[in-house]
C-alpha cells in the first residue's frame, strides 16, 4: 500500500492531526499530490509537514492554502522545497507566511525548484521587497505558467515592477488593488471532487490510471495506526513500560516523544529497556522500522547529550539487553530479536550522535562468542563489525 496522491481538504486537522499524519507520511514515502486546504493548521503542524516532505522527494503537488503558516512555518516550508525535484504546483494561497516566509519560499525559487508551473501565494500579508524577490525568481523558470501574489502588501511601485516584469506573457494573474479577495474560479486548487463538491469528472476518477486518493479514516485504517494521539503524560509513561506497539506510536509523533524522554533521558538502565523493545519490532514491516529507527535516534540522541550519562555505561545497559553481557543484578533482558537488535546498533552507530570512543566497546563484545550470535545472525554481525571497524 503507497498511495501516490492524498486528499484531506477541510477536516479541521489543526496542529495536532497534522502531526499526526506528518508521521503517516514520513513512513510512507511515496506521495506524488498533497491537498490539505482549510484545515486550521498553524506553525507547528505545517513545520511537521515540512519536515515529512523530506521523506517523500517525488511531491509534483502541494496545496496547503486557507491554513496559518506564520513566517515560521513558511521558513520551514522553504526550508524542504530544494530537496523536491519535481514540484511543480503549490498553492499557499491565504497562508499567512508574511514577508520573512515569502523572501525565504523565493531564496528557495531561485536555487532549485527548476520544474515549476504554478505558484499560488496570494493574501499572505507580504511586503514589497518579498513580492520583488519572487518575481525575479520566478521570471526566469522555463515551465511556469501561472504565477498568482494578489492581496499583498507590495505597494503601487512593486506592484507596477511586477507587472512590467511579466509583461509580454500572461502568467502573472491580475495585482489591481480593487480585485476582489473572493477572485473567480482560479484558486489553484488541486482538480480533485471534494466535499460538497458537485461537479462530475473533474474528481478522483481522471486520476485512477497514476494516482490512488486516500481518505483519512481508509489510511490510517491500512497502515494499522492507532485512531488516538498519544498525550504527553501518556508517553510518559509508556516509555516507564514500553512495548512494540507504543514504540511505533511514539516513532510517529516525535514531537511529543521529545518532550517525553526528558522524563528517562539520564536512566540508561531504561533507555537500554526501550531501545530492545524498539529492536523487537524493526523487522516487522517498513512502517514499523521506520517508525523504531525515528523512536531510538530520538532517545539515544538526547540521552548521550546529557551530561548525567556516561556513554559507556549506556552502551554496557544495551550490551545487557542484547544478553552479551551479565548484570551485576538480576536483569531479565528484554530483547528477543538478536538480529533485529544488530540492525538497529548499525543504524544507530552511523547517526552523528554516537560517540566514536564507545565503538570499541561494543565491538569488543560482538565479536565474543556467545550463543545469542548464532550462525542465522552473522550476515547482520559483519555489517555493524564492518562500521565499528572504520570508526
Amino acid at each position: 500500500f503507497a498511495p501516490k496522491s492524498i486528499v484531506m481538504n477541510r477536516n479541521r486537522l489543526r496542529d495536532e492531526g497534522a502531526t499526526y499524519l506528518a508521521g503517516a507520511f514520513t513512513a510512507l514515502g511515496s506521495l506524488q499530490h498533497l491537498s490539505m486546504f482549510e484545515n486550521s493548521i498553524n506553525a507547528p503542524g505545517i513545520i511537521a509537514l515540512a519536515n515529512a516532505f523530506k521523506s517523500n522527494p517525488d511531491l509534483e503537488e502541494i496545496d496547503l492554502s486557507d491554513n496559518t503558516f506564520t513566517s515560521e512555518g513558511g521558513i520551514a516550508m522553504a526550508s524542504v522545497l530544494p530537496s523536491l525535484p519535481n514540484l511543480h504546483t503549490i498553492n499557499f494561497d491565504d497562508c499567512l507566511v508574511r514577508s520573512e516566509g515569502l523572501s525565504a519560499m523565493a531564496e528557495a525559487f531561485d536555487r532549485s525548484c527548476h520544474n515549476l508551473k504554478e505558484v499560488f501565494m496570494a493574501h499572505n500579508e507580504a511586503d514589497g521587497p518579498s513580492g520583488m524577490a519572487v518575481g525575479r525568481a520566478l521570471v526566469a523558470k522555463p515551465y511556469i505558467e501561472t504565477i498568482s501574489l494578489n492581496g499583498n502588501m507590495f505597494g503601487a511601485t512593486v506592484v507596477a515592477e511586477l507587472q512590467g516584469m511579466f509583461s509580454t506573457t500572461s502568467i502573472l494573474q491580475s495585482l489591481s488593488e480593487d480585485e476582489d479577495e473572493d477572485g473567480d474560479d482560479g484558486d489553484g486548487r488541486l482538480d480533485y471532487n471534494d466535499e460538497g463538491a458537485d461537479s462530475e469528472g473533474d474528481g478522483p476518477e481522471q486520476h485512477r490510471d497514476n494516482v490512488s486518493v486516500a481518505s483519512v479514516d481508509t489510511l490510517l485504517d491500512r497502515l494499522s495506526f492507532p485512531t488516538e494521539v498519544m498525550r504527553l503524560e501518556e508517553a510518559k509513561a509508556a516509555l516507564q513500560n514500553p512495548s512494540g506497539a507504543k514504540i511505533c506510536q511514539l516513532g510517529r509523533q516525535l514531537d511529543v516523544l521529545q518532550l517525553a524522554v526528558q522524563a528517562i533521558q539520564d536512566n540508561v538502565r531504561q533507555v537500554a529497556v526501550a531501545f530492545a523493545e524498539a529492536c523487537n519490532v524493526v523487522r516487522q514491516g517498513e512502517v514499523q522500522a521506520n517508525s523504531a529507527e525515528a523512536f531510538v535516534d530520538c532517545l539515544l540522541s538526547a540521552s548521550l547529550l546529557s551530561p548525567q550519562v556516561s556513554a559507556d555505561l549506556l552502551v554496557s545497559e544495551i550490551l545487557i539487553e542484547m544478553n552479551l553481557l551479565k548484570s551485576e543484578e538480576k536483569v531479565v533482558p528484554r530483547l528477543s530479536d538478536t538480529c533485529g537488535g544488530l540492525m538497529l546498533l548499525r543504524h544507530v552507530v552511523m547517526q552523528s550522535y554516537f560517540p566514536r570512543s564507545s565503538a570499541s566497546l561494543l565491538a569488543a563484545f560482538i565479536t565474543k562468542r556467545s550463543k545469542v550470535l548464532s550462525s542465522d545472525v552473522q550476515e547482520e554481525r559483519s555489517r555493524l563489525l564492518q562500521i565499528l571497524y572504520t570508526m
